[in-house]
């Protein structure tokens, strides 16, 4: 069996990550962060991991500056360091970044897992529906329990907390406080800590 090259393991990797990118099963799991080794090439220990995440439109900004930090741009959203590589493909859904990047770089994705990769919180992507319609049919319903709810429950309490905290500051520059108060009713009803808070 003749070994593949350098330039045969760059067209494979792209060719992954297009095939990831269209796969409906995987389509479906990168509502949320999620990261899954993938053994590209066993016989010659090629291994790589598999990023994926809905995300807001300028977090996408903040990732792609990560990626590239320290790495050369090999060609277009294909970043070396050394015989590390990075490839990134993305879409966009709800007015949002579906984002995979595929990589063989494990400080790579050590420096993403110290950032929080947000999908576009409800009161900025249907405004229109207020705080207190119901989700329960078409791209709201998909969103809220694919993308959405996913995002939510990975959090910890104190996480949650303190991104509520820190969106209040942007959300109350155009909003009335009561109104902020029934949006972040909505997005917590059903944390543990949350109603416990508002049941004493």
């Amino acid at each position: 069996m003749k070994k593949p090259c350098q330039n045969d393991l760059v067209e494979l990797s792209k060719n992954c990550v297009k095939h990831l990118k269209i796969r409906p099963h995987f389509r479906e799991r990168t509502t949320c962060h999620n990261i899954r080794p993938l053994h590209i090439w066993p016989m010659l220990a090629f291994h790589a991991f598999v990023w994926a995440q809905n995300m807001e439109l300028r977090g996408f900004a903040r990732f792609l500056n990560i990626v590239r930090e320290g790495r050369e741009d090999a060609d277009f959203l294909h970043f070396k360091s050394g015989t590390l590589s990075s490839f990134v493909a993305f879409d966009t859904e709800f007015s949002s970044r579906n984002v995979w990047l595929l990589t063989n770089d494990v400080a790579l994705i050590d420096s993403l897992s110290h950032f929080q990769f947000s999908p576009t919180p409800p009161w900025l992507l249907y405004p229109q529906l207020g705080p207190f319609a119901a989700y329960s049919q078409g791209e709201p319903e998909y969103w809220e329990l694919n993308v959405w709810m996913p995002f939510w429950k990975s959090l910890l309490p104190a996480e949650r907390d303190l991104y509520i905290e820190r969106r209040s500051v942007d959300a109350l520059s155009y909003m009335s406080q009561e109104e902020w108060d029934d949006w972040v009713y909505k997005v917590r009803k059903n944390d543990p800590e949350y109603k416990e808070r508002h049941d004493r």
